[in-house]
C-alpha cells in the first residue's frame, strides 16, 4: 500500500475529516505485510497525525480521533504509533489517551531505521526525542514532526 493521498485515512469525526488512530494502526499492520519502508511509515504517520493542530480541526475531534487501534502485529510499531498519538495529542493540549500507556519496548528502537548504537548520534537523538516516546522506548527526533 503507497502513502495517503489526499486523506486515504481520513474519517468522518464531527464535521472534519481527519487520520485516526484506528485508521492509521491498520494502514501499518497492511504495510507491514509487504516490504515496508519504515521512513516512509514514519513520515505518513507524524505528517497525518500533525493535521490534528492547527486548521480546522477541534480539540473535541482529536479526541475522536484517537480512539483505540487495533494492534499493528509488531510491538515496536505498536509503541511508535502509542507514542506519536500522545505526543501529538498532548501538542493539541489534551490528556494522553490511556491506551497509549500500553506498550513499552525493552531495547531502544530507532524507526527510522538507523541503530542504536552508544555515540554521538545516539545521544543527539535521544536529546532531541519527546519524552512520550523516549518512555517507550523509541528514538525519534522532534524534528519528524515538523510539517513542510
Amino acid at each position: 500500500m503507497s502513502a495517503p493521498a489526499g486523506g486515504q485515512y481520513d474519517e468522518p469525526v464531527g464535521t472534519a475529516t481527519v487520520a485516526t488512530a484506528r485508521a492509521l494502526g491498520e494502514w501499518v499492520r497492511d504495510e507491514l505485510t509487504g516490504a515496508a519502508d519504515p521512513v516512509h511509515i514514519v513520515r505518513v504517520l507524524t505528517e497525518e497525525t500533525g493535521r490534528w493542530i492547527g486548521g480546522d480541526v477541534t480539540p473535541d475531534q482529536v479526541s475522536a480521533a484517537v480512539a483505540e487501534p487495533g494492534d499493528t502485529g509488531d510491538r515496536r510499531w505498536d509503541a511508535l504509533l502509542e507514542g506519536i498519538v500522545a505526543f501529538q495529542a498532548e501538542r493539541v493540549g489534551l490528556d494522553r489517551p490511556a491506551w497509549t500507556r500500553r506498550t513499552r519496548l525493552d531495547e531502544g528502537w530507532a524507526p527510522a531505521g538507523e541503530l542504536v548504537r552508544d555515540d554521538g548520534w545516539h545521544i543527539l537523538n535521544v536529546f532531541h526525542t519527546p519524552a512520550v516516546l523516549l518512555d517507550k522506548g523509541v528514538i525519534l527526533p522532534r524534528h519528524n514532526f515538523t510539517r513542510l
